[in-house]
């Protein structure tokens, strides 16, 4: 690879890369620009987006939380990022964490997409644990009547 590239030309590079689903060779381009001042926000998030489509799931999570730490990225490019870094938590079924990260997209922007729909639903999960508990203890209560009716057929068998 050419070392007199410029950060940027490393991420544009890299970016047509990955766009063309040539992850390894766009990592190692957008590696070039992730610590640049101007555009290693936008190139983390690519690097996030390769590693995501390689399944390389919890790094490219680390990949997006690098992003949001950049200076480089707008109000609306870090609102986006954040959105994004719910969407990938929740699939990873890190519901708390993506719940954090959806209240933060919502405290940046309150109508942002389907963001309070994702909230409620990820939170709606503790709801269907109650439900469970309910039933379990429906369950129990109905066994435990059912054993206390068995416990009185052995005391009547014995007395014959």
């Amino acid at each position: 690879m050419d070392t007199t590239k410029s950060a940027r030309e490393h991420y544009e590079q890299g970016r047509m890369l990955r766009q063309k689903k040539m992850f390894d060779q766009a990592l190692e381009a957008l590696h070039h620009a992730t610590h640049h001042p101007i555009c290693g926000g936008q190139a983390q998030i690519q690097v996030g987006l390769c590693l995501r489509a390689m399944g390389r799931h919890d790094e490219s999570v680390t990949a997006l939380r690098e992003a949001l730490n950049s200076s480089s990225l707008s109000q609306e490019e870090y609102t986006h990022v954040l959105y994004l870094l719910g969407q990938y938590l929740e699939s990873l079924g890190r519901s708390a964490e993506a719940i954090e990260a959806y209240n933060r997209v919502r405290q940046e922007d309150p109508g942002f997409r389907d963001v309070e729909l994702r909230i409620k639903k990820l939170c709606g999960a503790g709801t269907q644990t109650v439900d469970l508990l309910q039933l379990g203890r429906s369950f129990i209560g109905k066994l435990a009547r059912s054993a206390g009716s068995i416990r009185t057929r052995p005391s009547s068998e014995s007395s014959l």
